[in-house]
Order: C-alpha cells, then sequence, then structure tokens
C-alpha cells in the first residue's frame, strides 16, 4: 500500500498505520467527496452549519489540508481511514496546540457503518487506537479531547471504555431538528 501513498505527513515517521485490517494514511484527494457525503448525511453530528458542495470541498482539500503536509506544525492533521484498503471514514487531530501537547479528535465514518452500532464500535476503537499510537508515541501529546452532542449515544458510551474522562457538560446547547442535546466534553491525558 505505501506506494500508492502519495503524501506524507513531513513530521511523522510512517505514511501509513495500521491495525488489524483497519489502516490510517494522509488524508487522500480520491477519498475528499465520499467525506464531503458523509459530512453532509450526517450533519446533525458536525459542528457543520450548511450541506458542503463538491466546490467547498476541493478547496478545504486543497487550501487547507494539502498544504499542512509540508509544514511543521500544522492545525490539523487528517487522515484517511481504510477497512482492507477501501476508505470507510476519516478524522485525526483538530485544533491543534503543539506547544502545550493537545489535540481534538475528529472522527466521522461511512454512514451506514456509523448507524451500525457493532460496526461503529469497531471501527471507531480501531482509528482511535491508530490514533493513539501517533499523537502519544510520536508526536509526544499529553492530551486528547473530544466534544460529543448527546445525540451520539454510541460515541458517549465507547469514550469511557476507551480511557477517556469526562471533563464537563454543556446542557441544552446544540438544536438537532426540533430537540435540544447536551454537548459532552472528555479528554484523554498520558
Amino acid at each position: 500500500m505505501n506506494n500508492l501513498i502519495k503524501e506524507k505527513y513531513s513530521f511523522l515517521k510512517h505514511k501509513s498505520y495500521s491495525h488489524k485490517k483497519y489502516t490510517i494514511i494522509p488524508l487522500r484527494n480520491e477519498d475528499i467527496f465520499h467525506i464531503k457525503k458523509w459530512r453532509n448525511e450526517q450533519i446533525n453530528i458536525l459542528r457543520q452549519a450548511k450541506i458542503i458542495t463538491d466546490a467547498q470541498q476541493k478547496i478545504f482539500f486543497q487550501n487547507l489540508t494539502q498544504n499542512s503536509f509540508y509544514v511543521e506544525r500544522p492545525q490539523e492533521i487528517l487522515f484517511s481511514f481504510l477497512y482492507d484498503d477501501v476508505c470507510i471514514g476519516y478524522g485525526g487531530l483538530v485544533y491543534i496546540d503543539w506547544d502545550e501537547g493537545l489535540a481534538e479528535i475528529s472522527f466521522i465514518n461511512e454512514t451506514k457503518r456509523a448507524i451500525d452500532n457493532t460496526l461503529y464500535y469497531d471501527d471507531f476503537t480501531n482509528f482511535i487506537s491508530l490514533l493513539f499510537e501517533i499523537s502519544f508515541s510520536e508526536l509526544k501529546f499529553n492530551k486528547l479531547t473530544t466534544e460529543t452532542y448527546g445525540i451520539r449515544k454510541n460515541t458517549l458510551k465507547i469514550l469511557p471504555e476507551l480511557g477517556f474522562k469526562l471533563k464537563n457538560v454543556k446542557e441544552n446547547c446544540i438544536l438537532i431538528g426540533d430537540k435540544k442535546y447536551d454537548s459532552f466534553f472528555h479528554e484523554y491525558c498520558t
């Protein structure tokens, strides 16, 4: 697979990281329209106010993500998430504070996988395992954080199993459809 990967983050040792049948690689151009589709289908769980267009997605990849491959301390480190070499999601580290050694985790997977609790559990726990390897072993970060809307019951159940501690809850702060949900803030510290 490594010879198929065009980009590599300059500050990481490897082009890809694998665990079981899962692999993360720097976000690929060929995956961005699948990701746009999944983001638009799952807009209610994201900090995304409107539907993303193809043009907006292309600009995002070209201006923000592609440039991050070549800088020493990018604001985001995003990966295509593969299962048996097929992209099933994406995510990574966002809102990175390099001086403090902390970042927020971002993750979304293919919509059909996201609504299947068993698949989602396997996908999310393996993604986090790979992200921990990069974050704590390579980058030597101290803390990873998450913000999860109350509508994502499956994620809220998994986070404590992975060692994340609940740090804060903002009550009734997110309007999804016609219902208000809490926002849960977790962190994992080394």
